[in-house]
């Protein structure tokens, strides 16, 4: 970190800056529009001063709008243009520490400096005020609409940077009288994972979700994770209805062995029985059946839906194994079998829909000039203590990638797509003000 040279985080909510302290090789630091109202740590940031002289168009201090620039003689140094600004902010912040100026070689201190700052604010003119300084302009983001709500569903966060599934425990009450349907289903799961585990080659589909079912069933009642049990037996019903038809539009590699039908469907009826014994998992179903029943809907979703459930399945970058594990028996199910025609398509849904919910949320945030991304995204900057920042870095491209379809995924959801809106205007404002 402490070699850290550029250092940006516009339009945050930072208030502190004593973690910079210490980094001392710092040659560019930006926080425009933050809260920040104290620049004490700075004053041993020499090197600051030293590079905006030796190139005052790229190096050096900016702090327009932020929270000092309302304070005497902030609100002065801050329109000063470069190097001036960041020579003689950091002096008078060596001043009022006792500390002697820092002169860089080469270094010419405007015209009636001292004048200029103590004069006045009534009788004080302008001075050598560069308001072609592009860091002077302010950065000019849409209000954000309210945060969507959570919604049913399964829910995100952040782990290791990466977007990650928040496991779904049951209810104290629900856990003892799912014990011993629970322990049946558990021994039946297995079985069937390891018989299709056999037939893998020919059913890789249907054998990792029936992997990826008998790994969620495994843990004890108290522990399971309703949503993801609900999703992956979803998908897992979804293709055992699709083999008992015996694929009449031919998208599945070839009817399932009796016996192994036999066991794929004792296995369906027994999730179905469990997930009800939920409250969760019973609200998920009413709403999916629903849901299922807007043909209009799901065939606008579809192909805008498809890729990006695609993405929330296949990026290693941006989503943790074990989440991407759980989206990919209903990414696979949708692929062979449609959103249309059984409970998984509600299941994609809300797979996408929170998981774009989340990722807006915690990238380009949700309070007012909140998009804290310029720096991330122009490459060597981080935010000084921000454990979101790698995911950030992986999650704003996606959005930049995928607008278009997010915005007609979210046609029937006012909500989200105003969500989604705001957000790409953040993007591009803050791409904007990168190329300025």
């Amino acid at each position: 970190m402490k070699s850290l040279q550029t250092l940006v985080f516009n339009s945050t909510m930072v208030t502190n800056l004593e973690p910079l302290s210490g980094l001392t090789n710092l040659r560019a630091l930006g926080f425009d529009d933050t809260l920040v109202r104290d620049l004490t740590p700075l004053a041993s940031l020499i090197g600051l001063q030293d590079a905006a002289v030796a190139d005052q168009d790229v190096f050096g201090l900016r702090f327009a709008g932020a929270s000092i620039t309302g304070i005497p003689p902030f609100d002065h140094l801050v329109t000063l243009s470069q190097p001036a600004r960041t020579v003689e902010t950091i002096n008078e912040l060596r001043r009022q520490q006792g500390l002697p100026p820092h002169i860089p070689e080469g270094y010419e201190p405007p015209a009636k400096l001292q004048d200029f700052l103590k004069a006045g604010s009534e009788e004080r003119e302008p001075l050598e005020v560069d308001l072609t300084d592009d860091y002077l302009r302010p950065l000019s983001l849409p209000l954000p609409p309210n945060l969507p709500s959570a919604g049913p569903g399964p829910q995100y966060g952040v782990r290791y940077g990466k977007l990650s599934g928040v496991p779904s425990a049951p209810a104290t009450e629900e856990v003892d009288r799912q014990k011993a349907l629970h322990a049946r289903l558990k021994r039946d799961a297995a079985r069937l994972a390891q018989a299709l585990r056999r037939a893998g080659n020919v059913y890789p589909d249907l054998a990792f979700s029936a992997k990826e079912y008998a790994e969620l069933i495994e843990v004890e009642v108290a522990d399971a994770d309703v949503t993801g049990l609900w999703s992956v037996g979803n998908a897992l019903s979804s293709f055992a209805q699709s083999y008992r038809q015996q694929n009449i539009a031919r998208t599945l590699a070839e009817p399932l062995e009796p016996e192994l039908d036999a066991l794929l469907q004792n296995v369906v009826r027994q999730h179905g029985a469990f997930v009800m014994g939920f409250d969760e998992a019973r609200d998920l179903i009413h709403r999916a059946d629903e849901f299922a029943l807007d043909a209009v809907r799901l065939h606008e979703i579809s192909e805008s839906g498809t890729a990006i459930l695609e993405e929330l399945t296949e990026n290693r970058d941006f989503v943790e194994e074990e989440t991407r594990a759980l989206h990919r028996p209903v990414r696979d199910s949708i692929v062979d079998l449609g959103w249309a025609g059984s409970r998984v398509g509600y299941s994609a849904y809300l797979i996408v829909r929170n998981g774009v919910r989340a990722m807006i949320r915690l990238s380009v945030g949700s309070e007012p000039n909140a998009g804290a991304v310029l720096g991330l995204l122009a490459g060597g900057s981080a935010l000084t203590g921000d454990p979101n920042a790698e995911f950030i870095r992986a999650a704003i491209p996606v959005l930049q990638q995928y607008g278009s379809q997010l915005l007609v995924f979210f046609n029937h959801s006012p909500e989200m797509r105003a969500y989604v809106e705001w957000a790409l205007e953040v993007l591009e404002a803050d791409d904007r003000q990168t190329k300025l």
